[in-house]
Order: structure tokens, then sequence, then C-alpha cells
């Protein structure tokens, strides 16, 4: 059997590895079509029909999005990459799907390659429910949270009465920017939408460590959170070692009992102690590589059922009051068996940190703005490989403000509570 009678066989390994062994796309070199009907079949499986004038302006419309995304907050501080300018010109994205399928890797592959990837994460960068049912999906989260934070001209607490929780600082997060949410996708091996679970996050600072303990209990106990709804595998420890706090707590109860400690003093100790214990090692791989080994969080991620009103059926609704004929034609619509409202679960993130721990996440490697350097390095690196250097350089000012452009977002403190940095 000679090989041009093996041709048949021959398999694109790349590309396979991302089905059969997980590999992500992004990572894929290149691409293997070989004419403009091989880039439109293409693109018709993955979604778009450029014979469609409303999917080819959405490609359009993503393309511009990516090439911005690179040239104003990827490429700003690496002079030494310069975008071919027919890359930077090129509008049919048939063109550079088969540019990124040469197979020998030359300067305008990389580069075809590069836009076609960030496309791809900005194709995934939407939330259906969040771009439709943002604002009530904001508003039901807040809803459940906001009744339970109590400021007063001297303190602000989670909780009210002899067992409310004294807290630094509230905030809740109501949305995330698009670009903020492609740079932690280009980062992420599965590069989908359908794993960004802080679209909505609240963060809780206390005063004493061993409180960040009593806020997720307090989240729990009064139904602020329905634990059954914790996503598996998304919560992360790096602020208690759980096993430490519970020997604690279990040997100054004993020493209450036992008349050896007054038990006014008990909080006093056990919140002492607790400050002086060494911060536990995660077991395992943090799911998020960039933070810091000096950030220390309670974290974790909940889904919260959200029920909206239908819009379709409020503006059928609307057009029946208004041609004057809404008995018959509503029992009509009854029959059709139309939904007047529907649900779906939305997750959030929640974060709890002491006073500490929160004033180290603004400054030195464990701020946000080390953090997001980091990442952005990372994501360099991924699209251009050696051609970027090895350092991390700082974040610059105009690609921080925009990666965290955030609206929505709630912010107390308590009297007194100083933010540094």
């Amino acid at each position: 059997m000679t090989d041009d009678s093996q041709s048949w066989l021959d398999i694109p390994w790349e590309m396979m590895e991302t089905v059969v062994l997980g590999r992500s796309a992004i990572d894929v070199s290149r691409l293997y079509l070989s004419g403009i009907a091989d880039a439109e079949e293409f693109l018709r499986c993955y979604g778009f029909d450029l014979q469609r004038p409303e999917q080819a302006r959405e490609v359009e419309e993503i393309r511009r999005e990516a090439l911005e995304f690179i040239v104003d907050d990827l490429l700003v501080d690496e002079p030494q990459l310069i975008m071919p300018p027919e890359i930077r010109a090129e509008s049919d994205v048939r063109r550079l799907l088969l540019w990124a399928s040469v197979p020998h890797v030359q300067q305008r592959q990389k580069w075809a390659c590069s836009i076609l990837r960030v496309m791809h994460t900005f194709a995934h960068c939407g939330s259906y429910f969040q771009d439709l049912y943002g604002d009530q999906i904001r508003e039901q989260i807040r809803g459940r949270v906001l009744p339970h934070i109590h400021q007063t001209n001297d303190r602000l607490t989670l909780g009210e009465g002899p067992d409310a929780i004294p807290l630094k600082a509230f905030q809740m997060r109501g949305r995330k920017s698009r670009r903020s949410i492609a740079l932690k996708l280009l980062h992420k091996a599965e590069n989908v939408s359908a794993d960004v679970f802080d679209w909505i996050g609240l963060r809780f600072v206390t005063e004493h460590r061993f409180d960040a303990l009593l806020v997720a209990r307090y989240l729990r106990a009064q139904n602020v959170i329905m634990f059954a709804n914790v996503r598996p595998g998304r919560s992360r420890n790096t602020l208690l070692d759980m096993t430490a706090v519970r020997e604690c707590m279990a040997q100054l109860d004993e020493d209450v009992r036992a008349g050896r400690l007054a038990e006014y003093e008990h909080w006093r100790k056990l919140r002492e102690r607790v400050a002086n214990m060494p911060y536990p090692e995660e077991l395992g791989k943090s799911y998020n590589p960039f933070s810091a080994a000096m950030y220390h969080s309670i974290q974790f991620t909940c889904s919260q059922q959200i029920r909206v009103n239908n819009p379709h059926l409020a503006n059928f609704q609307r057009t029946l009051n208004q041609s004057g004929r809404f008995e018959v034609l509503s029992k009509a619509f009854d029959r059709l068996l139309v939904q007047p409202t529907f649900s779906f679960f939305f997750p959030f993130e929640v974060q709890v940190m002491d006073h500490e721990s929160f004033e180290r996440s603004r400054h030195g490697r464990a701020s946000h703005g080390e953090y997001k350097a980091r990442q952005r390095h990372a994501v360099k690196r991924r699209l251009w490989g050696d051609w970027v250097d090895e350092t991390v350089r700082p974040l610059p000012e105009t690609t921080a403000r925009r990666t965290d452009e955030e609206s929505d977002v709630v912010t107390l403190f308590a009297p007194g509570f100083k933010v540094h940095g």
C-alpha cells in the first residue's frame, strides 16, 4: 500500500487532542482549512452563516472588539510586537482562517491565529441570562443580601442584635466588563463563559479572622445562601485552618466548663488564638493559578434561583391591550401554554476575609493590580509565545481602567475604617 493510498488517514493530531484529550483549542498552533468554501463551512459549524447579513455583522463586531482589545490592552507595552497592516485591515474572517491554516509558522500565520483566538474568546464572552436579565438578576440577589447589612453612625454589621457580626467593609459588584471577562477566559483551558462564576460578587471584610467563619455561618443559617446550591469544587479556603479552629474551640469550651476560663473571656481568647494561627495550606492546585500565595480569604460560589417575567408575553399583552381584543387573544395565548414567568439558576461568588488580609490584598504580590499583571502576561505568552519576554510587567493604567470597568457596585465601610492604596 503506497503513501498516497493512505492519505485519507491523515490526522490533524493537534486538533484531535482537543477532542480526545481535552486540550484547549486556544493552544492549537494552526487550523487545517484548504479554501474559502472550507472556511465558510467551518464558520457555519461554529455558528455563523456569513450568507445571513445579521450573522455576518455579528462576526465583524467580534473581530473589531478583539482587535481593539489586542491593540489597546495587550500590545500597549510591547513595542517589539507590531501587528502586520494586512492583519489589522482584513475584515474577511475567512481569509484569517486560511492564513491561520498555513502549515509553516510565519509572522502572518501567527498573527492570524492570535486574533482568531481572541475572537473565539469574545464569542464566548457573554452570558445569555446576564445579557437579557442582568438587571433582574442583580436586583434579586441584592434583595436577598442587602436586608442583612446594617449601617449606623458608629458601625457596620451583618445581622442585628447581640449576634450581629461587625464588618469593616461590604461590597457587592454588579457586573464585570467584557474585557475583564476576556482576560479571565484567555488564560483558562476551558475558555468558555459557562466557566465564569463571578459575574456578580459579594465581599465581606471582618475585623477578626475568626469572624469570617461567623459570616459564612450566618449566610447559611439565615438562608441568605442555600448551602445545597454551593458549587462543588469551587470553594477555596486560604484563611482559616478549620481543623485547628475546631480543636481550639473545643479546648476553650472545656476550659469554660472546668472553670479555668470565665465565659465572658471565651470569645476574646478564641479570636486571639485564631489570629495567631498559621494560614492553612491549600490541598491540591488552586483553580486560580494567578492568586498569590499570600492572598488569604474564604471563597465559594453559590447559585440562586432567579425568576423573571417572560418579556415576549409582556410585549404581546401590551399589543393586545392596544388592539382592543385582549380577552379573546389572551385566551388563545393561554392555550399555547406560554409561561408568564420562568426560572433559572445564576451563580455568584462570595469572598470573606479579615481586614488585615484585605489590606494585604491591596499591596505587593497579593494586590489586585499584581494579580491582573500576572494574568495579562500569561495571556500574552499564550498568544505570542517567545515573542513576549518572560518578565511580568506592571499593568498599564489605561488597561487597568478598561479591564476593571464595573457598574452597579455597592460599597459600604465601617466608620473610621481607612482603606489604604
